[in-house]
């Protein structure tokens, strides 16, 4: 089969790009507004960057003609945590892109937030790892919508059971992974399907 990828339709275009570019790791991001309310969103379009100093890239769409909460937040703090997703938080972070509203998602999905050592960044307890983040810069694309930020990782927390000396074993985590737009498959082999929610 040949695609045009100009010909696709934007349905078209997300289910293709989602299964090519696959599997890719699922994260919640757990942000703050300027007043302190927490906005918790999953993200599968986090990469890694650099190991020295560490840092992740997390790419954006428009949200509804508009910047994203969690785009927004990160612009004005600056600070912010990747919650990493075991299967057994799968249901919860399909649920948390529901949000739209300005509630605190720790309430609304009855989360517990931790906080990090010297980040301002809340974090996630039922996470297997977190990580703080602090932006370090905002990039637009150039004949796209979408926005790219840059960001440097400063602190981590993870579960003792799922640590390897001073690493994290992903695996015995049973974190999940984003193969497609609905579809999921988890570390231990259990692929499965979360339809988004609808608006």
């Amino acid at each position: 089969m040949h695609v045009n990828s100009d010909d696709l339709t934007r349905t078209n275009s997300a289910g293709l790009w989602s299964a090519l570019i696959a599997p890719r790791p699922v994260f919640l991001v757990a942000t703050q507004n300027a007043d302190g309310i927490c906005n918790i969103a999953p993200y599968s379009s986090v990469a890694l960057i650099s190991v020295n100093p560490p840092m992740v890239s997390i790419s954006f769409g428009e949200g509804r003609g508009r910047r994203k909460n969690t785009l927004a937040n990160i612009l004005a703090t600056r600070h912010f945590s990747l919650n990493v997703v075991p299967r057994s938080l799968a249901a919860i972070a399909n649920t948390s892109a529901e949000g739209v509203s300005i509630e605190d998602d720790f309430d609304r999905l009855e989360l517990t937030r931790t906080s990090f050592t010297r980040s301002p960044a809340q974090s996630i307890a039922e996470s297997p790892a977190s990580i703080a983040c602090e932006l370090v810069q905002l990039i637009a694309i150039e004949g796209s919508s979408s926005s790219l930020i840059l960001c440097r990782c400063s602190e981590v927390i993870f579960d003792d059971h799922f640590s390897i000396g001073a690493s994290f074993d992903p695996v015995s985590a049973d974190l999940i992974a984003s193969i497609g737009v609905e579809d999921y498959i988890s570390l231990k082999g259990e692929a499965f399907t979360l339809p988004k929610p609808r608006e």
